[in-house]
């Protein structure tokens, strides 16, 4: 399913004020601060969790986030040769639930060509009601992999959002490290097997998806390349540009 603007979008002129401009300042020179003091506290708190577990959801009303959101955040450490099974009751009483990768300082892994997040629509329950993701570095050919990207540690974020009741302690993800091998034995008898073909059409169809999101999100693109094409003409040389479409960088 896809949503298209049909109409232009209204274009109302504003003609900023000395007052205006100052307040803009203040308000942006405030949310450094609180921004900065936000990621240097939570990644803390988050280094001095034990490797392979996560908290138990709290909610987090009138922390910044969506409104009605409850988090549950941990971190990892896994060798090359391992993976880590996150088990998560699932919670239909929320609308929405999602689980993704990310350094120390919330800068998600690399999410358009690698699968570093789930959404419920995309995770697979388990015939118990329960989803298992599997963190790993290689893909352990089951539904629910997370890919770490090669790195070796990292955190661990999960959001419930809008839920109907309260995310009791049951909600609490387990974690199990285990031998990347043994991933079959480890998981239940109904377990889908995914092969290279299956990973490389739902990879294919994840960046495709993604790519068209973000560059329509982006009205201040061609501006961007018009500032980057005329630095170009100055200094004789191209420079690197990263984007989620190279084509509209490149045509």
């Amino acid at each position: 399913m896809a949503i298209e603007q049909l109409d232009p979008p209204e274009v109302r002129p504003f003609e900023m004020t000395t007052e205006d401009a100052a307040a803009i300042l203040d308000d942006a020179a405030r949310s450094i601060v609180l921004q900065a003091r936000f990621y240097r506290d939570y990644g803390t708190v988050l280094s001095a969790l034990p490797a392979n577990t996560m908290l138990a959801p709290c909610e987090t009303r009138g922390a910044g986030v969506h409104a009605v959101q409850w988090n549950s955040s941990g971190r990892f450490e896994l060798a090359n040769d391992e993976a880590l099974i996150v088990t998560i009751k699932d919670a239909p009483e929320a609308r929405y639930f999602d689980i993704m990768l990310a350094d120390l300082w919330l800068n998600t892994f690399e999410f358009v060509d690698h699968q570093v997040s789930l959404n419920r629509a995309q995770a697979r329950v388990d015939s118990d009601g329960r989803l298992r993701f599997v963190v790993s570095a290689r893909d352990p050919g089951v539904p629910n992999w997370l890919d770490t990207t090669g790195a070796t540690h990292g955190v661990l974020f999960a959001r419930w959002q809008d839920c109907s009741a309260a995310l009791t302690h049951e909600y609490r993800p387990g974690l199990r490290v285990v031998d990347l091998a043994s991933i079959c034995d480890a998981s239940p008898d109904d377990t889908r097997r995914v092969d290279r073909e299956a990973r490389a059409r739902d990879l294919a169809d994840r960046a495709r998806q993604l790519r068209k999101r973000f560059v329509a999100a982006d009205p201040a693109l061609p501006e961007i390349l018009r500032r980057r094409n005329a630095l170009e003409s100055l200094i004789g040389r191209r420079l690197p540009v990263q984007t989620l479409d190279p084509h509209i960088v490149d045509p």
